[in-house]
């Protein structure tokens, strides 16, 4: 005992100083299904790092030619919404429900996420598959603070929805002391944000867009939980690579540029596509019941 707990306090710092890095919502729980009626919940905290061509599309920096900045500004709003947040809370609870099965509900600070799966044990071994499906929940924001271009870009309304299949195997001692697991998960979602550009600030002289954006993702999952009954600390790291597609459409012109009245061009044939590539880092770590 005195062991294990000297690991937690080892690994548990580590972990939580890397966190800011995702693709999905963390998993955070072992292979092996819970008992028909057993609970169990957990708290803790999640990351998103984004490397990779992506990363550069996000940073909305202007550019020296006016007109481009806006719209950079636009696309960058996009990308980073399809992201999780730097750092956001993860709570989370599954319970058995019988056949070798159980079901989880998990929110971080994007959206919430309720999943079932299927699980076969062999002793001290398991394989797991399931699938999750998520809700993106509405936040306000900026594009960022990197110009005045990405100032002027605002949300007004965000939505989505997602589906993601995480298949697992992992191992747990006797008695349930540690528990390991890695796997491979891939999943797919579908954005949709109200946009204004305001280079003034005020809603009456803003532009509107509307845009849609695709992402998906693939990518291995490796996770550790040590501990004694009936709490225990979990570690997790996932790894993804994804790709991102959308557009983006004026739906209200733009603010007038001179004194003739004529509404100033935001997006070439109002329309505007654009696709993008990178890979995340998602490391996780939350202390769990079980009852």
């Amino acid at each position: 005992m005195t062991s294990t707990f000297r690991m937690i306090r080892m690994l548990g710092p580590a972990v939580l100083l890397a966190a800011g890095c995702g693709a999905g919502v963390p998993l955070l729980h072992g292979v092996h299904p819970l008992d028909p009626g057993e609970v169990s919940v957990g708290a803790g905290i999640s990351g998103h790092m984004v490397r990779g061509p992506l990363a550069t599309s996000m940073r909305a920096e202007d550019k020296d030619d006016g007109e481009a900045a806006p719209a950079h500004a636009a696309v960058a709003a996009v990308l980073c919404a399809a992201q999780e947040p730097t750092l956001a809370p993860w709570v989370g609870s599954r319970i058995g429900i019988g056949s070798s099965s159980d079901a989880g509900l998990t929110y971080t600070g994007r959206e919430v996420r309720l999943d079932a799966r299927r699980a076969w044990t062999f002793g001290a071994w398991a394989v797991s598959a399931g699938a999750g499906l998520g809700a993106v929940l509405w936040r306000q924001r900026q594009a960022g603070d990197d110009g005045e271009a990405a100032r002027s870009i605002h949300t007004s309304t965000q939505t989505g929805f997602g589906l993601d299949i995480p298949v697992l195997v992992g191992w747990r001692s006797s008695p349930d002391v540690v528990q390991a697991w890695t796997g491979l998960r891939g999943g797919h979602e579908r954005l949709g944000e109200d946009l204004h550009y305001s280079p003034d600030g005020r809603d009456s002289a803003s532009s509107s867009l509307d845009a849609t954006a695709r992402r998906w993702y693939i990518g291995p999952v490796v996770g550790l939980a040590v501990g004694v009954e009936p709490v225990w600390i979990a570690f997790e790291l996932a790894a993804a690579y994804q790709s991102i597609r959308g557009d983006l459409r004026q739906t209200r012109p733009a603010p007038t540029d001179d004194s003739s009245g004529t509404p100033s061009p935001l997006l070439d044939s109002n329309r505007l596509r654009f696709a993008s590539t990178g890979c995340a880092l998602v490391p996780s770590a939350a202390f769990v019941g079980r009852f």
